[in-house]
């Protein structure tokens, strides 16, 4: 985990730009769906969900004029060195998917809860796809359980992003600005408005001078 007090305020206004953005698409009940993807691999889409749901964890609510601490959820997949389990420095409880599938109540079980970040987290397999049609079975019940998920849905070299957002309240893409180049920013652009997909906005990551102006024209 990252306590750099000025990592740790970038974090926390990116999570009250999404409060106030509000819930933009998926359903409007259950928790607050915040997914993340970037366009290829190893631009720190992990790194970043995991500090915005720190972020959020941070947060507290207003119910019957008092505070509450809000609950928070981490999904993403345990692959290679580095998952969002790993990231937050807890062994990740993994759940694979068994050949004759599983219930609801089974993927509740395997939830950890790490009480120094205030997150719960929820470690998937590799060989899991939110595609998967059993998904529409469990999915709104982790959203009953939770006031935000946040989702490390990783690049869309593979189909995951577009399989998580269609849960999505805010869909947002992490950008490594250091190799951000305008061609292929623009056949994403092309890419997602072939696809009909709705992007919320963008996190620029691993930058701390200026942005090139062209990426702001991108943005915009």
């Amino acid at each position: 985990m990252n306590n750099d007090p000025e990592l740790m305020r970038a974090y926390d206004e990116i999570r009250e730009r999404i409060f106030a953005t509000g819930v933009e698409g998926g359903p409007s009940d259950g928790a607050m769906v915040v997914v993340l993807f970037s366009r290829t691999s190893g631009e720190g889409v992990t790194t970043v969900a995991g500090g915005l749901a720190q972020s959020f964890g941070r947060s507290v609510s207003r119910k019957l004029g008092r505070s509450v601490s809000r609950k928070i959820l981490l999904v993403g997949n345990e692959q290679g060195s580095l998952g969002p389990a790993k990231m937050l420095g807890v062994v990740p409880r993994i759940l694979l998917r068994p050949e004759t599938g599983y219930s609801s109540d089974a993927v509740l079980d395997s939830i950890q809860h790490v009480t120094e970040s205030r997150v719960d987290i929820l470690s998937l397999g590799g060989d899991h796809s939110p595609g998967d049609p059993s998904w529409e079975s469990y999915f709104p019940k982790l959203r009953a359980e939770s006031d935000v998920i946040v989702v490390d849905a990783g690049s869309m070299e593979r189909d995951a992003p577009l399989q998580w957002c269609r849960w999505a309240n805010q869909s947002l893409l992490v950008i490594d600005t250091s190799r951000a180049q305008v061609e292929a920013l623009e056949r994403l652009k092309a890419d997602l408005k072939h696809s009909r997909f709705h992007l919320a906005g963008s996190i620029l990551n691993k930058r701390r001078h200026a942005v090139p102006s062209y990426l702001y024209r991108w943005l915009s």
